[in-house]
């Protein structure tokens, strides 16, 4: 059996109004972190590997159910390179694609999906693009993913290691509006209207 995993990136000190992002609530039942969740399962996504580092502890009950993994980087203030390197070592060894997000940068389902739906042979990376370049979700095939799970540069993101060890990508064409970074209380705004919207 292949496995498809996702890696939501869930670690960093990042809040909106004093609120970590990843508690931000979505509706009166859901927190951004559980929504992102659902999403990745909706869009055909196996198994999650949430990578926690600031107040972990408060989340950890929300990832912690049937196929979805709360994993601790214990280095997390180091950078996305060691929570990639987290999430990754995390995923099952059968695993033939990643999507990796970061709880900053929620997308829905059908973004996530079409992005699935663009890997194709001899392609390494697929990910979305718009008016202002690249942007998640990336989806990794298991060359790559295997790459994170040695990667040293706890300072690079994906797009960095992307361009340094020159990955064959795919671009998938996505709107702005899908694009949303939830950084700001204004950015926060935009996303509850997007997802009334949808």
């Amino acid at each position: 059996m292949t496995v498809v995993a996702g890696i939501v990136l869930a670690a960093a000190d990042a809040r909106v109004d004093g609120v970590a992002v990843p508690l931000i609530p979505v509706s009166t039942d859901d927190t951004l972190l559980e929504w992102q969740v659902r999403e990745m399962q909706r869009a055909g996504v196996d198994v999650i590997e949430v990578v926690l580092g600031f107040q972990a502890d408060g989340l950890i009950p929300l990832v912690s159910h049937d196929d979805v993994e709360p994993v601790v980087d214990a280095r997390w203030e180091s950078g996305p390179g060691s929570w990639l390197r987290t999430g990754a070592s995390a995923t099952p060894r059968d695993t033939v694609a990643a999507v990796v997000l970061d709880i900053t940068e929620p997308r829905p389902a059908a973004v996530i999906r079409r992005a699935l739906e663009a890997r194709s042979p001899g392609v390494d990376l697929v990910c979305a693009s718009h008016a202002r370049g690249d942007a998640s979700p990336w989806v990794l095939d298991a060359s790559p993913l295997a790459a994170l799970r040695t990667t040293r540069d706890d300072a690079a993101g994906v797009a960095e290691l992307a361009a340094r060890r020159g990955w064959r990508r795919v671009r998938v064409e996505v709107s702005d509006a899908e694009l949303l970074r939830v950084t700001s209380a204004e950015d926060l705004a935009r996303f509850h209207a997007r997802i009334k919207a949808s």
